[in-house]
């Protein structure tokens, strides 16, 4: 680096090149002067000054000074300049890490920053012979309480605050009249003297009263948060009990469909019945004697009475035979078929018809639906009960 002067009277510092390991690297010249400026006057009332300042081995850490004055007691004030645009609670933040460390802040700005005196802080400006004023952030004890203390020299305000004879003070609501501007802080952080505080007994009631009134925007704020997740968890319950009810209502719906299957299976088995009976009634008139009738896919004798439902484990597709007379070597005759299934009847239907083959069914739906899949006319298959059809005719 090295050492010019502006075109404003300010000494600062400028970089020959941009290295990275230079922490003013970046900054504006203005920045760095004022930085030098106030590291001079540290010196100046008989402190160490140490511009870009990091934490010592034992400090928490977490900070970058701009400039650190370190009194000859070993007390530590950390003094930032804050040119470029800072929130509030950014600055609160930064504070409390230097308190961390036990090292008082101040904050600088040439601009009427929305943080000035919310901090503790002060607005910078030059006189017209050059010296560094703070008109910003400071007071002093009026009649009515704290007022702003006007124009100060900064050398007078880091003397006070190395010394010791500086500190801060809390009121709510002060106002600072600045160049026919009017600056009102609701909650100041007070540059004030040691003596007017201690000559001020109601500035501990009024920092108390600030404390309450940020005790109960803070227990606000958690009531608040805790309103947001109870309303969360009282939507959350209601999702899980509607997740609940629509669960229910499907189970339910479920258990309506099996139950409708389950009828449904019944009312098949039962047309199945008595078309299997009827049949088997249909060969008797027909002069077949009972010993030669067969029953089933894999056959088996009938006794010549009515079939059981329990027995009707082939009703689906039921076929009946005939065997040859006793003492004839013949295969036995498919004589009729109850309740084809689709895939068998669409196969078969026109060699059935071809052999004479007599083909049952329960319903007039049932008997429309195979005489498509045979080819066959609706008559011609039998229908055991006349139940109302598709198109609500008998």
């Amino acid at each position: 680096m090295t050492a010019k002067v502006s075109v404003a009277g300010l000494r600062f510092f400028a970089h020959y090149r941009r290295p990275q390991h230079c922490a003013s690297a970046g900054e504006t010249v203005e920045h760095q002067a004022l930085k030098h400026r106030i590291a001079a006057l540290i010196r100046e009332c008989g402190g160490t000054a140490d511009v870009e300042a990091t934490p010592d081995v034992n400090d928490v850490g977490g900070w970058r000074a701009d400039v650190l004055a370190t009194t000859s007691a070993g007390r530590r004030v950390a003094f930032e300049i804050q040119l470029s645009r800072m929130s509030l609670a950014e600055g609160r933040a930064r504070t409390e890490r230097y308190a961390v460390d036990g090292i008082a802040t101040v904050w600088l700005t040439t601009k009427h920053a929305h943080w000035v005196t919310a901090l503790p802080s002060g607005r910078l400006r030059h006189s017209p012979d050059n010296e560094l004023l703070i008109d910003r952030g400071l007071a002093h004890l009026g009649i009515e309480g704290w007022e702003p203390a006007g124009q100060v020299a900064a050398t007078r305000l880091v003397a006070g605050v190395l010394d010791g004879r500086i500190t801060t003070a809390t009121q709510i609501n002060f106002r600072e009249d600045v160049d026919g501007r009017v600056f009102t802080t609701p909650v100041a952080v007070l540059l004030v003297g040691v003596t007017d505080k201690a000559n001020h007994p109601a500035v501990a009631d009024r920092a108390a009263e600030a404390r309450r009134v940020r005790e109960r925007a803070e227990a606000a704020e958690a009531a608040a948060e805790v309103t947001e997740r109870e309303r969360i968890e009282a939507d959350r319950a209601r999702l899980a009990a509607a997740r609940r009810q629509a669960d229910r209502e499907s189970r339910l719906e479920q258990e309506r469909l099996a139950a409708d299957r389950r009828q449904a299976d019944r009312e098949r088995w039962l047309g199945q019945y008595r078309a299997v009976n009827a049949a088997l009634a249909d060969a008797r008139a027909a002069g077949i004697p009972v010993d030669r009738i067969r029953l089933g896919k894999k056959w088996s004798r009938w006794d010549g009475e009515p079939v059981d439902l329990d027995r009707l484990v082939w009703v689906n597709g039921t076929r009946i035979w005939v065997a040859p007379a006793a003492g004839i070597d013949a295969p036995l005759k498919l004589w009729a078929i109850v309740d084809p299934p689709p895939s068998i009847a669409s196969d078969l239907g026109k060699r059935w018809h071809a052999e004479g083959v007599r083909v049952y069914a329960a319903s007039d739906d049932q008997a429309h639906d195979l005489a498509a899949l045979m080819g066959w006319e609706p008559t011609n298959i039998r229908v055991i009960e006349r139940a109302t059809s598709r198109s609500g005719t008998r």
